[in-house]
């Protein structure tokens, strides 16, 4: 349920065209190019948002994987 509330928060304060940027961005995070942080930077929102909706994609990533 969290999870679904992050992802609609993001998308309400920075549009759906930031969640492609978050994907790849955490994928990069996954394979160790970059921190939580990093994502934050990359794609310009608060880190707290970032490092929130990458463990939401993280886990996607690993179910789906």
């Amino acid at each position: 349920m969290c999870r679904s509330w992050t992802r609609i928060a993001v998308v309400d304060r920075h549009g759906e065209a930031a969640l492609a940027p978050l994907v790849m961005t955490t994928v990069e995070y996954l394979r160790i190019e970059t921190t939580c942080r990093g994502v934050a930077d990359d794609i310009d929102i608060p880190a707290v948002e970032a490092i929130s909706v990458t463990q939401a994609i993280e886990w996607i990533i690993t179910v789906v994987k």
